[in-house]
């Protein structure tokens, strides 16, 4: 389990919601309308405290919304997101939604402040459909004067394999929107083929988040399963600002990796690390005027280190 949640899908997804305004943006588009009739959405903050427990960081993402309602002078109404990560729907989430409720009442409590509503919202990436669970599915087969007892909680289910394409294309930021989508198109290589060019079409041309624009490139090369040419031809139409703004990224993950176990400032290091940016660009099918614009490099010195690798003909 902890491996799982340690992977590249649970870590690209916590780094989608840690933004206000990506969180924003998200929920405008997904929640329930009787929901957003009553809370000010525009007044979202992440709480930066931990109500999870130990053994439960395997099953949270432990990020806290607080949002104040809509009626002038009415208490927050805090919001929280339960992330559920794995494949497969999982039978105990209620319990674990539960578990979470009564621990960040009873911190309140302790602590002598007032405890608010919380509406647990469960964010589902899994592949298959599914249902959220009545904790009394449980305690099948006692009788109804036990099953009285069982209490009942509600649970919004955010399901992404029922989300549609238009309707994440209408989330109103466009890096949120190409990271949903990414996440939405992962279990299928095709769709994610398909949406890929999109993705990236979403992005801004100018943004001030370049570490999670860096972040979405990552996490749609790691996941796309793309064959180079395909690749190559979605790269190549994307507009050109944004175009070098993902070039920058992908030469700036190949010297990140190069550059672990060597000596830093190594001119025999910084050559290698361009070289490979130039290989690894032109086998994904990247134009040659574009690996000479992001390397610094004239186009001859590129055709030149292309010969010199077998990659063209002289």
């Amino acid at each position: 389990m902890a491996d799982e949640i340690n992977n590249i899908h649970d870590k690209f997804v916590r780094a989608s919601f840690m933004d206000t305004d990506r969180a924003i943006a998200f929920f405008e588009q997904v929640l329930p309308e009787n929901i957003l009739n009553v809370v000010a959405i525009e007044t979202i903050e992440i709480i930066q405290e931990s109500y999870i427990t130990e053994e439960l960081k395997e099953y949270f993402s432990d990020i806290v919304y607080h949002m104040k309602l809509k009626e002038k002078g009415a208490e927050e109404v805090a919001v929280t997101l339960l992330f559920e990560h794995k494949s497969n729907p999982d039978k105990n989430v209620t319990i674990q939604v539960g578990h979470y409720l009564f621990s960040h009442w009873m911190k309140h409590i302790r602590e002598k402040k007032p405890i608010l509503p919380i509406i647990p919202i469960v964010y589902y990436q899994g592949e298959k459909a599914w249902k959220l669970p009545e904790l009394t599915e449980r305690f099948e087969g006692y009788p109804e004067s036990i099953m009285q007892y069982i209490p009942k909680l509600k649970q919004l289910l955010i399901s992404l394999n029922t989300i549609s394409t238009d309707d994440i294309l209408k989330i109103q930021n466009g890096l949120m929107a190409a990271a949903i989508l990414a996440q939405k198109s992962r279990f299928n290589p095709i769709a994610l083929q398909a949406d890929f060019e999109r993705i990236f079409r979403l992005f801004p041309s100018k943004t001030e988040d370049m570490n999670f624009f860096e972040m979405i490139v990552v996490y749609t090369l790691e996941v796309s399963e793309m064959e180079s040419q395909d690749l190559g031809k979605a790269i190549e139409s994307i507009p050109e600002s944004i175009k070098q703004n993902i070039m920058t990224t992908y030469q700036k993950i190949v010297e990140r990796s190069k550059s672990e176990g060597r000596e830093e400032g190594r001119e025999e290091g910084r050559e290698e690390s361009v070289i490979q940016v130039i290989l690894n660009g032109f086998d994904n099918g990247i134009a040659i005027p574009l690996l000479a614009n992001i390397t610094n490099r004239l186009e001859k010195e590129v055709r030149e280190i292309l010969i010199k690798n077998n990659r063209i003909k002289a």
